[in-house]
This record gives structure tokens, sequence and C-alpha cells, in this order.
């Protein structure tokens, strides 16, 4: 469900302009509608990898009955859990206020952190 999501409105920032040079996006009012239905689509993308990664240790952990493999387990499930939380938080928060990421090409008030920073 979540990667549905994630893909109906990747689509939909596809079709206004996503992905594209914002110098061959026109009208340019669509560079604005490719940003919002992006910043939609990437919190679905991060849950759904949290959902998928954390059902695949959780499978695992049904199967392998040896401790140090399954504290192994736990570990890395808390370290992708909280590695996915904190992408998500960071997407979320990255501007403020978050209308932000979507108006600030049309001369929209506010900011963002530095794209060096979070990539």
């Amino acid at each position: 469900v979540l990667f549905a999501c994630h893909a109906s409105f990747a689509i939909a920032g596809v079709y206004h302009g996503a992905g594209q040079h914002a110098w061959n996006i026109r009208p340019q009012k669509e560079i604005v509608q490719g940003l919002k239905w992006w910043w939609f689509c990437e919190p679905f993308y991060a849950l759904g990898n949290m959902a998928i990664k954390a059902s695949i240790v959780i499978m695992l952990l049904r199967i392998i009955v040896d401790i140090p493999q399954r504290v192994t387990l736990y570990v890395t499930l808390t370290v992708v859990e909280l590695y996915s939380t904190t992408f998500f938080l960071l997407f979320i928060l990255q501007c403020q206020p978050s209308s932000y990421f979507w108006s600030r090409f049309g001369g929209g008030q506010g900011s963002c952190i530095d794209n060096t920073i979070t990539v």
C-alpha cells in the first residue's frame, strides 16, 4: 500500500515535470506542482522501505535459532530502522515551512537545509 501511494505520487510528479531541468518545464507553474507531488512521494518511500526491511528481519528471526545470529538481526533491525526514521524526519522537516519545498521557485518565503548536507 505504501509503495502504491509512493508510485502514484511519483507518477503525478513526473507528469508535472519532476525529474526535468527547471528551464525545460513550461508553463513555469508546473515546477510548483511537480515538486509538491514529489514532496508527498518521498515520505511514502521512506515508510515503505522501513516496513519492507523490518518484515525481512522479522521473517528471518522466525527461522533462525542461533543466538549470535539473532542478536545480529536485532542490531541490524535497530540500526536500519533508526537510519530510516532519521531519513523520514529529515525529509519531512528539511524545509520550514514544509510548503517552501515546492513554493521556493514561485517566490515563497522560508528556508531549507543545504542540499550538500542532506545528500
